[in-house]
């Protein structure tokens, strides 16, 4: 029988874990461990981490906060350890500004000074040079007793109002302060969006509407004076976010990271009526049979953490599928609409700057995005990214006949004679063989390599790692094949 070619050179569906592995399309991955995806369908390995301070910290960093200012410059704030502290940004120090009990604190801007909450303590004033209490104005009516105990809060600018919720002592009610006013909020300037749908988690602005997140629903505001026009309106989706980090403004949409899915979200649903229904053009679960499995296992669900890179298009989800920290990064690349993931990287809030640069806070460390191939410590310590990536099943069009292989290819860019990336052929099932393949000292660009074998089987697969001091970009990989005898009762 005839030998013919099977060639794989779009990779471009990225990451699916959910759909049984005979089923995956030739456009999928099984696993992308530490990979991205390329913009023609092949992958490389993700980019390493570097740290801003050279000297460790030797406490967690919980959250990072940008703090703009109307000069045109901007401070950046940490919590690290129990401590708000401001960081130099050339050499990573830090000099702390505020005992906080919280985690992770709500904050605004107005009239050139930062706002926060450390919840269930007080409400504070930062003004650049120190913090002090939030002095409420002297009315009679004035009550700040519930925004210190709040745990959510968002400046709308239509208004010019700051809303607040998360109250620990009334969890579904929204406060709000007088205009321009942050330290003036009345004791009756409360309302409930809803008494039904459980606790406010959340907080969020979409253009000129203020969204009020519920575990399975989302209410919108989008009036001027809420003692006037109060009208909160329910979105036609009952996707609500794990946590208030975990709904984000992307390309085109509001991203909601919920328990059935990373729903991507239209500006167009705004006024629909909640009995239309609403189709894929307003609404659309970009994770649905690719990797909600990957959602379903996240622990710790309130230490989630997102951000979208408008530079690079790319949604990060950071997560955990342990009991401890955070150890991985789902991403997903909205110019590609592909999915891969991070792995063995402990990432606990992101932080995208104005001047575009993303910061990432760790254990110890301020981190940012390096073109380097490994994740770099100023301490000394340096960890070799490993990329391991499992190609879709390879049946040739029929699942039921056995087949011989004569030939594996791979078509991958050449990064000199040190550059190595070892293989695992993978054969109904079972690895039946590992190879390797390097680069050259000569002035090609990129190479195909061409391994010899003979085996039989009836779906193939190759397993791609590279685990040393390179980048790694594969472009390609392929088979040649002909049909084998096929016997018994069982292939």
């Amino acid at each position: 029988m005839a030998k013919e070619h099977e060639i794989d050179f779009n990779f471009g569906a990225g990451l699916n874990v959910d759909v049984p592995e005979a089923l995956l399309s030739k456009e999928e991955l099984l696993q992308a461990d530490n990979a991205d995806i390329l913009p023609r369908g092949g992958f490389k390995k993700r980019d390493g981490l570097i740290n801003i301070n050279e000297t460790a910290y030797e406490d967690k960093v919980k959250q990072i906060i940008e703090f703009p200012r109307e000069d045109g410059t901007s401070e950046i704030l940490a919590i690290i350890g129990n401590q708000l502290a401001k960081i130099n940004m050339s050499d990573g120090t830090k000099t702390d500004l505020q005992t906080v009990q919280a985690d992770r604190v709500p904050y605004f801007f107005i009239q050139d000074d930062l706002y926060f909450i450390d919840p269930g303590e007080e409400y504070y004033r930062y003004n650049g040079t120190s913090v002090s209490a939030v002095s409420p104005k002297d009315e009679e009516d004035n009550d700040l007793a519930p925004i210190r105990r709040c745990k959510y809060a968002q400046y709308h600018i239509q208004s010019n109002r700051i809303f607040f919720a998360g109250d620990s002592e009334n969890t579904s009610a929204v406060y709000y302060s007088e205009f321009n006013e942050p330290n003036y909020v009345k004791a009756i300037s409360r309302v409930h969006p809803t008494r039904n749908d459980g606790k406010v988690i959340g907080l969020n602005i979409l253009m000129d509407t203020l969204i009020a997140h519920f575990p399975y629903s989302n209410y919108i505001w989008r009036g001027i004076d809420p003692t006037q026009d109060a009208i909160w309106e329910r979105l036609p989706t009952a996707h609500g976010p794990l946590n208030d980090d975990l709904s984000r403004i992307t390309t085109d949409s509001l991203t909601i990271v919920s328990k059935g899915g990373i729903m991507n979200i239209s500006p167009s649903i705004i006024g629909i009526p909640m009995d239309n229904e609403v189709g894929s053009s307003y609404l659309q679960n970009i994770s649905k049979e690719r990797v909600n499995s990957i959602l379903q296992s996240i622990e710790n669900k309130e230490k989630a953490r997102s951000v979208f890179d408008s530079d690079t298009g790319k949604f990060y989800l950071a997560y955990s599928d342990t009991a401890g920290d955070n150890n991985k990064i789902l991403v997903f690349d909205f110019e590609q609409k592909a999915f891969s993931q991070y792995v063995d990287i402990n990432i606990n809030d992101f932080c995208k700057l104005t001047d575009g640069t993303l910061l990432m806070a760790s254990d110890d460390y301020i981190l940012e995005w390096t073109d380097d191939a490994q994740d770099i410590m100023k301490s000394g310590e340096e960890n070799i990214i490993r990329m391991d990536v499992k190609t879709p099943i390879y049946t040739f069009g029929n699942p039921l006949r056995n087949k011989q292989i004569s030939r594996i290819y791979t078509v991958f860019r050449n990064y000199g004679e040190n550059h190595r990336l070892d293989f695992e052929l993978i054969i109904d099932g079972e690895k039946v063989r590992e190879f390797s393949v390097n680069g050259d000292n000569s002035q090609k660009n990129y190479l195909t390599f061409r391994y010899k074998t003979t085996y039989k089987g009836r779906d193939f697969q190759l397993r791609i790692i590279n685990d040393q001091y390179s980048p790694a970009e594969v472009y390609a990989v392929g088979f040649l094949w002909k049909m084998a005898e096929t016997g018994g009762e069982i292939i």
